[in-house]
């Protein structure tokens, strides 16, 4: 067992005289002062307590016994000595410990794959369902996070959520996205992303559901993960969970609309001001700085600077609001400019679908034109892939 006493006080060698050590050490005894021999046995004496030094000193000289005395500093002595060098110490004590703290907590939320929604409507609907931002981690249900998700926002047809570090990532898919890998570890089924008519399914792994021509919607198992064990008599005796996976294609249409006014206004930035400063500390917010000054043509950005090492951020954060000032005049296209424009957004949609790996089947898009501007609406039919991994629940 450590001499804790020794470790915290230290240790005092007197030295002296054999007979004035014997008589000295026989006086400490009857004090209830602990004493013992230098195991070293350099010199001649004894050792005690740094803390009973004080009264053998007094002793000694009420005995006119001349002592040496060599000091070997505790931890208490230390501290005292060195009063700024353990200041700094604990204080990098002090930060460890809160940055182990912050540590347990979610302080940045990351989404991505947005398409028709927007990061801030995501994270809005995140904030209003299921609060992340300065939740402990172990707290969040992923699962329940991802269903909120997906039933929510009617487009997003699979969605992942992934804690690492302080940074919890969200990835979305949307029903228009080609869902690629559908290799899972876990047990699960696959479901439609999104309303259609099923083309072809063929199943790798668990249990076809649809065939093809059927209609299925959204959230509709195609495949399923419960596969049956069944005996010779052809009597279901188990079900066993896997991993389903296949290729499924489905058609669906999706609805197109846009409008082209022959009237539009034209910015021309002048300058941007910055209009306000504010500083996050976790959930709470600060701002030193804010103008009161409106300007009638201008919009507005804004910065966030997050403190942060890797995936590790903190929960500081500085946001910078700026206004954008311009300057404003009329404009006009004439009717074949903006049925050209309105050809060239169709264009650049079906060229985004076709990114994703859609396959056009037909387009029925008519584009009209009115008193005051161009139309162009109509239905494309489309091709993809349409089979997304479900957990099953346990």
């Amino acid at each position: 067992m450590p001499d804790i006493r020794k470790i915290l006080y230290g240790e005092c060698l007197i030295t002296c005289d054999d007979r004035d050590a014997i008589r000295l050490m026989n006086i400490c005894s009857h004090k209830k002062i602990k004493t013992w021999v230098d195991p070293n046995k350099e010199k001649t004496g004894f050792v005690i307590y740094t803390d009973d030094r004080k009264i053998v000193e007094e002793t000694a000289a009420d005995c006119m016994i001349e002592i040496e005395i060599s000091e070997s500093n505790g931890i208490f002595a230390r501290i005292k000595n060195n009063k700024k060098r353990f200041s700094v110490i604990i204080g990098f004590i002090l930060f460890a410990v809160l940055i182990y703290w912050e540590s347990l907590y979610i302080w940045h939320i990351d989404i991505e794959g947005c398409g028709q929604y927007t990061d801030d409507e995501v994270l809005r609907l995140i904030e209003l369902e299921y609060p992340c931002y300065g939740v402990k981690k172990k707290n969040i249900d992923i699962n329940e996070l991802k269903k909120i998700i997906t039933d929510n926002l009617r487009e997003v047809c699979w969605a992942s959520c992934n804690i690492k570090g302080t940074k919890l990532t969200i990835s979305l898919k949307e029903s228009v996205d080609v869902f690629e890998g559908t290799d899972m570890d876990t047990p699960c089924n696959i479901v439609a992303s999104m309303d259609c008519t099923i083309y072809s399914i063929v199943t790798s792994s668990g249990t076809p559901v649809a065939i093809a021509g059927d209609d299925v919607k959204k959230g509709d198992i195609l495949i399923s993960g419960s596969v049956n064990i069944c005996n010779d008599n052809s009597e279901v005796v188990d079900t066993r969970h896997v991993a389903a996976n296949g290729d499924v294609f489905g058609i669906s249409k999706i609805r197109y609309k846009d409008e082209i006014k022959y009237d539009y206004y034209k910015k021309e930035i002048k300058g941007k001001n910055i209009n306000k400063i504010t500083i996050r500390i976790g959930k709470y917010c600060v701002t030193p700085y804010k103008t009161v000054a409106e300007y009638n043509d201008s919009d507005q950005e804004s910065d966030e600077y997050v403190v942060r090492i890797g995936d590790f951020y903190m929960p500081i954060s500085f946001t910078m609001d700026r206004n954008i000032l311009y300057d404003v005049r009329g404009e006009r296209y004439t009717e074949d400019q903006a049925a050209s424009l309105a050809e060239q957004h169709l264009m650049t949609f079906i060229g985004k679908l076709q990114e994703k790996g859609v396959q056009i089947v037909r387009k029925n898009v008519i584009i009209t034109k009115g008193k005051d501007g161009i139309t162009a609406e109509g239905d494309i039919t489309i091709k993809l892939s349409v089979g997304v991994p479900d957990v099953i629940k346990p």
